[in-house]
């Protein structure tokens, strides 16, 4: 499927995944795709349907947004943020208030740093101009070298 345009039948399907673009808009190009509309569509409602079984875990909105005594925004006091699934041997019914929290916590921490490896990535695309899985340890040392001789910038 990803084989060369002059070397695929004249009826083959076009590949899903461009070659050598950034990931973003390979992904963009891939969702434009009748069968990846289909599967994205999929995703979305079925997202949306478990993100719906939060909705009685809010207060009904009363008073002025941004004021002290106003609802907008806040969780009912009985609930638990994140667990919509209590499963597995890290509930809050398995573990100490303490260990609980210091799990909660690491998994606070985690998620923060899987959101800023994300942005670092998308930001290393978009400014060595290279896809995500095209930039290795080769690039680095050519980047590195770059910068290691200031008078001499790619022997110019």
């Amino acid at each position: 499927c990803f084989l060369p345009l002059a070397s695929r039948p004249s009826n083959a399907h076009p590949p899903l995944i461009p070659a050598a673009q950034f990931g973003i808009f390979a992904l963009q190009d891939t969702l434009e795709q009748p069968p990846a509309l289909v599967a994205f569509a999929g995703a979305i409602l079925a997202i949306a349907s478990f993100e719906a079984r939060s909705f009685k875990s809010w207060e009904v909105p009363e008073g002025t947004p941004g004021s002290e005594a106003s609802t907008y925004f806040k969780m009912k006091t009985d609930i638990v943020p994140g667990a919509t699934l209590p499963a597995g041997p890290w509930t809050q019914d398995k573990l100490s208030p303490e260990e609980f929290l210091s799990k909660q916590t690491a998994e606070l921490n985690n998620g923060r740093l899987a959101m800023i490896a994300i942005a670092l990535i998308v930001l290393q695309e978009v400014t060595s101009k290279l896809p995500a899985a095209e930039f290795d340890v080769d690039t680095l040392n050519f980047i590195g070298s770059v910068f290691a001789t200031p008078g001499d910038l790619f022997g110019l």
